[in-house]
């Protein structure tokens, strides 16, 4: 009901707007009444203002009840209950020009909009777009400055540690530089040895002086630590010691040990990443700057530098006590787990969004395509035309030498065994699956790749050269006689479409127009077929005629009639003639030319016949 009351008041004003437009003013000096009659504006944006339209310029049925008051000097006047104006239909006053517009201007509707779309966004975020990228600019520079100040620090920092041993030596006494020292032997030295008897005195010495030194009490808080050679309470006050103490964490002044961190922990993880150096680094992060994320992660890198240093593990579960008091079952095992778990799922994401770039790549899949392509169709035609000579030949080479040892019977078998061999037969159609998983199928004999399963996928073919089945024994004199009659009759001359090939062990005949090969040998038309092939001559369209020739071995068709020669078939409604290039009964004075050389070729590929 609530929508319906909605739509229904939308539709009322709508209508009231245009009766106004359609019975408002219309000429120049009728608007200037309008602007002097409808009081000050109700917004402004620019030259343009916001004004409403007066109602004693509407429609009668548009103006409401009207009573008739005085007014102040006792004059009788009309007064509208509903207000002089009408607060839904404003108009636009061009205080530079004087012109009165219905449509609000373009500028001030995409300011109104923006206005929206920004208190849209106070309203759901609590900020606007603006004051985000400004705080994401502040946010930025923070970050810069503070990375600025860290490599600065660290630069310091190396400057000291490099020099570090030559200022001790030249001034053995002085405080700052013993503990320099002493530092560079604990963390870049590595040689806790010498630097524990040197820590005691520097410790002692600072006593003697009165103030304490953040950089001792902090440095032998982290070697005690590392060596485990105090209590845990006694670490902790001598940290909370020197981060209180002049130049310490706490003190307000990071600059001062901030020089050790970049110098000295973090110059010597970098330079020798094993278990002691990330040791020293995580506990340096943790007791001196209580940063517990990075120093959780340094921890995790001790451990895997060091997996079987008890002194490490020791410290680092201490370390997850404090840092996850409500979590008492949790073990450095299990923060390194989860850890090593975390990077192998990233590597993997990582991989994973590398490959679907690369399979995404139109050019990788095209390139893949072919290499399939080119592999199966090469030892497609090392299986079927015997061009596979070193396996072909270790064949032969294993049928001779059981021919030779083995008697009449073992030849028998031999000879099977061969024939076996030679007539091998292998699946037609191989499946495969794309990168996205979709299956298409692979057509062995002619290369194809298609999406559709074929009719047969159990199709078999034969692999070799299918030696033909000889007679049965049972079968009798007078049919081999016959057949070896019929032998000796047919045409010894090959078909002249057909061209014939040695792959070195045995012949096969290549058919030029369609590019099928066969190992049986096709014969010369026989003078039926020829007989008919003239009676087709006489009866079909000259421009069909078309004579089988050959130039220098090459084979191409020219038609008698119009005089065209080409190298591709003329088709299959043609009617083909063949001229025997050794009878006698060409007698023609010009012979037929072959086609021009950029007439093109045929297309030749290998299908087997049976």
């Amino acid at each position: 009901m609530l929508i319906c009351f909605e739509q229904e008041s939308v539709i009322a004003k709508e209508a009231l707007r245009v009766r106004c437009i359609k019975y408002g003013p219309q000429r120049f000096d009728g608007w200037m009444t309008v602007v002097q009659n409808s009081g000050k504006a109700h917004r402004t944006y620019g030259i343009y203002e916001e004004k409403f339209f007066p109602r004693a310029y509407a429609h009668p049925k548009d103006q409401g009840p009207v009573e008739m008051r005085r007014n102040k000097f006792g004059m009788k006047e009309r007064v509208y209950v509903r207000g002089a104006l009408m607060r839904d239909i404003p108009f636009y006053y061009n205080r530079v020009s004087g012109k009165c517009t219905w449509e609000q201007p373009q500028d001030w509707v995409f300011a109104d909009r923006k206005a929206f779309e920004r208190r849209e966004e106070v309203r759901k975020r609590g900020f606007t777009e603006e004051e985000n990228q400004m705080a994401i600019r502040l946010q930025t520079m923070w970050a810069g400055r503070q990375t600025r100040r860290a490599l600065r620090a660290t630069m310091d920092g190396a400057k000291i540690m490099k020099k570090c041993e030559f200022n001790y030596l030249q001034d053995p006494r002085n405080l700052t530089k013993m503990t320099h020292y002493c530092l560079y032997l604990h963390t870049v030295g590595k040689d806790p040895d010498r630097a524990r008897p040197m820590y005691q005195t520097c410790y002692s010495r600072m006593i003697e002086l009165g103030p304490d030194d953040a950089w001792v009490l902090l440095s032998y808080a982290i070697f005690n630590a590392a060596t485990g050679e105090d209590d845990w309470p006694n670490i902790e006050d001598c940290a909370r010691r020197g981060a209180l103490a002049p130049g310490g964490t706490l003190h307000g002044d990071r600059h001062g040990y901030d020089l050790a961190d970049g110098g000295f922990f973090r110059s010597a993880a970098a330079q020798d990443p094993c278990g002691w150096t990330w040791h020293n680094y995580a506990l340096c992060r943790w007791l001196a700057f209580r940063d517990d994320s990075a120093a959780e992660e340094m921890f995790v890198r001790a451990i895997q530098g060091d997996p079987h240093n008890k002194v490490i593990q020791e410290n680092f579960d201490y370390f997850l006590s404090k840092k996850y008091p409500n979590q008492p079952e949790m073990s450095s095992a299990d923060v390194v787990r989860r850890h090593a778990t975390a990077e192998m799922l990233h590597d993997v994401e990582v991989e994973k969004a590398r490959l679907e770039k690369m399979h995404a790549d139109p050019q990788y899949q095209a390139a893949t395509l072919r290499v399939q392509m080119a592999w199966r169709r090469r030892q497609f035609f090392n299986e079927v035309l015997g061009r596979d000579k070193g396996k072909h030949q270790a064949l032969l080479e294993a049928a001779a030498a059981v021919e030779e040892e083995s008697s009449s019977s073992s030849s028998e078998s031999s000879s099977s065994e061969e024939e076996r061999l030679r007539g091998k037969r292998a699946l037609r159609w191989e499946r495969g699956a794309d990168i996205q998983g979709r299956t298409y199928y692979y057509d062995s004999t002619t290369g194809i790749t298609q999406w559709h399963a074929p009719d047969d996928p159990e199709e078999l073919v034969y692999l070799g050269k299918q030696k033909e089945s000889s007679s049965s024994e049972s079968e009798s004199s007078s049919s081999e006689e016959e057949e070896e009659d019929e032998s000796e009759d047919e045409d010894p001359r090959l078909h002249p479409e057909y061209e014939e090939h040695d792959d070195g062990e045995n012949k096969y005949y290549f058919h030029v127009p369609s590019g099928m090969s066969t190992w049986t040998r096709p014969q010369y038309p026989s003078p039926e077929e020829l007989e008919e092939i003239q009676r087709k001559v006489r009866t079909a369209d000259p421009a069909l005629v078309w004579e089988c020739c050959r130039e220098d071995g090459t084979l191409f068709y020219y038609n008698p009639f119009t005089g065209m020669s080409q190298w591709t078939h003329p088709g299959d409604d043609a009617v083909i003639t063949f001229v025997d290039a050794h009878s006698d009964d060409e007698t023609d004075d010009e012979a037929p030319g072959p086609p021009a050389e950029d007439d093109g070729g045929p297309v030749m590929g290998v299908i087997v016949e049976e």
